[in-house]
This record gives C-alpha cells, sequence and structure tokens, in this order.
C-alpha cells in the first residue's frame, strides 16, 4: 500500500463500521463518545539530508493534540496534531505534523492507532545564520500504542484516562527524511454516549441525572 492510498482507507474502514454501530444499543463503557487527548514526551530524532547523507541522532520533545469520536466498539477516528523540537552541537530542528488518525482497540486496555497527514522539518544551523536551512515539506506518518488506566469513569460511559505511549513518525519528504520515535504520557477526556445509544436498566434509562 502507497502513502497516498493511506488517507482513504483511514476514512472508509471506519466509516462502514459507525454505519453498523449505530443500529445497535451497547452497555455503557469507557471509551465512548467524543474524545480530547493531550500527550507529551521525549525521544530521539534521526534526519538524513539527500546532500549531507545521514545526521547525528539528536534528543528532543513535543507533545501532541488529538480530537475524535468513537465509531463502532473498539475503534475510534479524529484528527491529530503533533509539535516536535530537537537540536544537536551544531543545528536546532523543528517539526509538525496535521492529519488523519484510526485508532483500534486491543484487549481492555491497549490501543493502536495510524495516522497520516502532511508535515514539514526545518532544521537551522546555529554557527551559520546565513546558511541555507534544510529541511522538507510532505506527508507525515504516525503510528502510536498506548496502554491505558481509567483513574475515573461516568456511570453511563465515559470518563478521563492516563496512558504511557510509544510514538513513532516519519517525514519522507523531497530529498529530506526524518524518523522520530519518543516515548511519552497521554491525558484522555471521553464524553460518553447519550442514553439512547445505551443499554440501561429501566430506572436508569429514564434518570435525568448522571
Amino acid at each position: 500500500m502507497n502513502l497516498r492510498s493511506l488517507p482513504l482507507v483511514l476514512l472508509v474502514v471506519p466509516l462502514f463500521a459507525h454505519d453498523a454501530a449505530a443500529q445497535t444499543l451497547v452497555p455503557p463503557g469507557p471509551r465512548q463518545g467524543y474524545f480530547v487527548a493531550l500527550a507529551g514526551g521525549g525521544g530521539v530524532v534521526i534526519n538524513r539530508d539527500e546532500e549531507l547523507g545521514a545526521l547525528p541522532t539528536w534528543p528532543g520533545g513535543g507533545g501532541s493534540l488529538r480530537l475524535g469520536q468513537a465509531l463502532a466498539p473498539g475503534w475510534s477516528l479524529g484528527l491529530f496534531l503533533d509539535f516536535t523540537a530537537a537540536g544537536g552541537p551544531r543545528r536546532d530542528g523543528i517539526g509538525s505534523g496535521l492529519g488523519l488518525e484510526v485508532g483500534r482497540q486491543l484487549g481492555e486496555a491497549w490501543l493502536v492507532s495510524a495516522g497520516v497527514g502532511l508535515g514539514f522539518a526545518r532544521l537551522d544551523d546555529r554557527r551559520d545564520a546565513e546558511a541555507d536551512a534544510l529541511g522538507g515539506f510532505g506527508t507525515r506518518v504516525r503510528l502510536t500504542a498506548q496502554r491505558d488506566f481509567f483513574p475515573w469513569t461516568r456511570p453511563l460511559g465515559g470518563g478521563l484516562a492516563l496512558a504511557p505511549l510509544v510514538s513513532v513518525e516519519l517525514l519522507p519528504a523531497d530529498g529530506f527524511a526524518a524518523l522520530t520515535a519518543s516515548v511519552g504520557l497521554q491525558v484522555t477526556y471521553w464524553s460518553g454516549l447519550p442514553r439512547d445509544r445505551l443499554v440501561l436498566p429501566l430506572e436508569q434509562a429514564y434518570d435525568p441525572i448522571d
């Protein structure tokens, strides 16, 4: 599968799952409704320039914002926005990406997600302000795996999750490539589903108080 066809796959698979889920009532659960997630962490950045070859591996850090919705049980679809900063003895680098992401639940606590969008990377030479910056703009691919812990859940579904996560991001731009690997912590809030989408006891189905 090439990168140009991946956005279509990410859209079509969850949409079919959403149509099937809309016909079925489900019991309350923690990963339901809409979600907003913030993550931060640190790792390493590997860059390769077409003319200079492989550059030194640098330490770096960054964060991400994710917004989306649970679809069929075990699936989610959302948008991601991430930012990375790194540097070495000679150069400073920044990168960012915006795209579409699909998540798949594995078991009760694990979640893996794959995303694709647009991104850029820029490396500036701190020793020579007149030197041309390295970097590029192109498709940014993002893969993450996380383990959710729910310190608080709502009686009718949704809640707050804390998750250590591992993330890998690749930017294959024209004449330049950047690979980022990081570990971090994510905080996610799930809104839960409306009552008419849930299997509930009669006394809860019509009680306006959550």
